[in-house]
């Protein structure tokens, strides 16, 4: 895998480990910015959707908070990107600047409204759409917060392009992802009370930065190798007819 992205596996958890210790606490205040938005719209939906209210009901609360947090994870982004290189990091560019939160509320709103889909319209009880919808667009938030988009169509074209001819291997990350921070999530496992509820949340806090940062070094990679953007030839103008 490693001469395909440019990175081993290996390399990839060791980076996201290094990165979060590195700066652990604007990784975790970053993560707990974007968590808290979803949890306002999220947890009222799910338990709209636990006593059994009709998706039409729930669903629109539920893709809110999932955009919301999303666009307001953009200093996320930006913090594994420091983190990852040694930087500084600073919110307050990502979240004073209504260009790039307008850039990444575009890519939130696509990237959400996909995974739902595919998660409420599973095909054979697998949400292939939702699974695909991660695999292109992941990398959206990445592309605006390191500069190399500046709007929500170039950031969601250069995560499909990066990730060109990688998708194989991109699920076996996203596989891998998944499992950490279901790891994340153990506490919850032994019942649900205030102490489990507490270290469920920061278990997730950490297992989610870890995994920011390890996506960080994987969208650095991705775009080190990818194949440069080729624009399309211009189509041949057709001569005018002389009457």
């Amino acid at each position: 895998m490693s001469t395909t992205f440019g990175i081993s596996p290996g390399d990839v958890v060791k980076q996201g480990v290094n990165g979060f210790l590195r700066q652990p606490l604007p990784l975790l205040a970053a993560g707990a910015l974007t968590l808290g938005i979803y949890a306002v719209f999220g947890v009222p939906a799910q338990m709209m959707r636990a006593d059994g209210v009709t998706a039409f009901q729930w669903l629109p609360i539920d893709l809110v908070g999932r955009v919301l947090a999303g666009t307001f994870a953009l200093p996320w982004y930006a913090s594994a990107l420091a983190a990852l290189d040694g930087d500084r990091i600073d919110f307050r560019p990502w979240l004073t600047n209504p260009t790039l939160l307008k850039a990444q509320f575009g890519v939130s709103f696509w990237f959400w409204a996909g995974v739902l889909f595919g998660e409420r319209y599973p095909v054979f009880g697998i949400p292939i759409v939702a699974v695909l919808v991660v695999l292109f667009y992941a990398f959206g938030g990445f592309a605006l917060a390191d500069g190399d988009a500046r709007n929500a169509r170039d950031a969601l074209g250069v995560s499909v392009r990066i990730g060109n001819k990688r998708r194989l291997g991109l699920f076996a990350f996203a596989g891998l992802f998944f499992m950490v921070n279901l790891f994340g999530a153990i506490a919850i496992g032994f019942g649900v009370n205030a102490l489990t509820i507490a270290l469920t949340v920061l278990g997730l806090l950490v297992t989610t930065s870890l995994t920011m940062v390890a996506g960080a070094a994987i969208y650095r990679a991705l775009e080190a190798t990818a194949e440069p953007f080729q624009p399309l030839p211009d189509r041949p103008r057709k001569a005018k007819r002389r009457r």
